[in-house]
């Protein structure tokens, strides 16, 4: 093996220090020097046989280190933009593809003589490029991990919008017999049971907001296993959480892997992830006027979600009649561009994974895949009031009480609010 001269070492200090300068992988730098110091001298000798086995002299060195930088700078940039395409490819993948899972038929339970249906559930697949298009700079790598008997929690990418509601991807590993102790609560939500010694993933606020008692606010939350990547040992789910406080939007968030049986659920470590940017949302609004007890309807639509304000308990009321029934929505679906309708929720269809009734009236809907909302040519909310219809305000006895309600359902269709 021959010698490394003193010009190859002080090009390797600077090819170095050129890969250092972008940060490229440690091992890296190695290869790519191997390599080049295999072909130059390749090179030499090539060029030495050409010349009867004279040695050439080599062309200036300064040309030499810069094609050295060049080539550091490039292999570190390909290295490092194929390393993120991945990650970001795997996360958009999991988080908004079909994950394997199966599309779920309507189905009527008997449940003893008091039948009611669940609800059909249909998954799609996501474009890849539309996907990075539309949430690729929004997603935040975590990696944070944290062990709790035995199972250790790791949080991937992280998106969150405007409205606070988010997506995020994590992985539990452990003991097989562990994992699959995990139920499924139907349409592949995963859920801890009473012999699975950790409980459900909890996301959580800002620990700063926390409570006298120190527990921080509880996202609501559902898991959907990934059928496509989960592997004996790992079980690869992604988590659906919404904010029952939009205003903490971007905020810092923490996931927790509680121990079966604690009560100090927020006692022990957690990964905690502050959004580097949240998804815009677009606004839909009608102008319809008031019907049935319902003012107004507005909606903000997201790439993963949406959220409703219905302005209702106004509509109708007569001077000094107290204000009209409440009223709760039970079907969205928005038109698209291409001419078809996604239909989130409603009737015996549920395309979403979360439905968050918020404690300011709002609901807050996470989809089952993602949307384009510039694609989004309207917004169809179906409302339900509850209108008494007869009443006896003379009668002593409450339980004598007689009051009928009537339940009313108006669909409302909702644009684009105008600049």
């Amino acid at each position: 093996m021959s010698a490394t001269t003193i010009d190859e070492a002080r090009m390797d200090a600077l090819t170095k220090a050129a890969f250092s300068a972008v940060q490229a992988p440690d091992d890296l730098c190695g290869r790519v020097l191997g390599r080049i110091r295999e072909e130059e001298r390749g090179r030499d000798r090539r060029a030495a046989r050409a010349h009867g086995g004279s040695v050439v002299e080599r062309p200036a060195r300064r040309m030499r280190v810069g094609v050295r930088v060049a080539a550091a700078l490039t292999a570190s940039a390909l290295t490092v933009t194929a390393a993120y395409a991945a990650v970001s490819s795997g996360f958009l993948q999991s988080a908004f593809g079909d994950k394997g899972q199966p599309d779920v038929a309507a189905r009527t339970v008997p449940n003893d003589g008091s039948p009611y249906t669940l609800p059909s559930m249909t998954w799609e697949g996501t474009d890849e490029a539309t996907a990075e298009r539309l949430v690729g700079a929004y997603v935040t790598e975590s990696g944070g991990t944290v062990t709790t008997a035995g199972v250790t929690l790791t949080v991937g990418g992280v998106v969150v919008d405007e409205n606070g509601l988010g997506v995020a991807t994590y992985t539990l590993r452990g003991p097989q017999a562990v994992l699959d102790s995990y139920g499924d609560a139907g349409y592949g939500e995963l859920y801890a049971q009473p012999d699975t010694p950790v409980r459900d993933v909890m996301v959580s606020g800002p620990t700063e907001r926390a409570d006298e008692h120190g527990v921080p606010a509880i996202y609501d939350e559902r898991s959907v296993v990934d059928r496509t990547r989960s592997t004996d040992g790992t079980l690869c789910a992604v988590s659906y959480f919404a904010s029952d406080d939009p205003s903490q939007a971007g905020e810092e968030m923490s996931w927790w892997l509680p121990q079966t049986g604690d009560n100090g659920a927020f006692a022990g470590e957690s990964v905690s992830v502050t959004p580097e940017r949240v998804l815009p949302a677009t606004t839909f609004e009608t102008d319809e006027g008031a019907s049935n007890g319902v003012d107004a309807v507005a909606a903000r639509v997201s790439p993963i979600g949406v959220t409703i304000d219905v302005a209702a308990g106004t509509a109708g009321a007569d001077a000094g009649e107290e204000a009209s029934p409440a009223a709760e929505v039970c079907g969205v679906s928005l038109g698209l561009s291409d001419g078809s309708t996604y239909v989130v929720e409603g009737g015996d269809v549920m395309n979403r994974t979360l439905d968050l009734q918020r404690r300011d009236g709002s609901v807050a809907i996470l989809f089952n895949r993602l949307v384009d909302p510039a694609a989004v040519t309207s917004v169809s909310v179906t409302v339900r009031t509850f209108e008494p219809t007869a009443r006896d305000v003379d009668v002593q006895d409450a339980s004598a009480l007689d009051v009928d309600v009537r339940a009313v359902e108006t669909t409302h269709t909702l644009a684009a609010a105008s600049d």
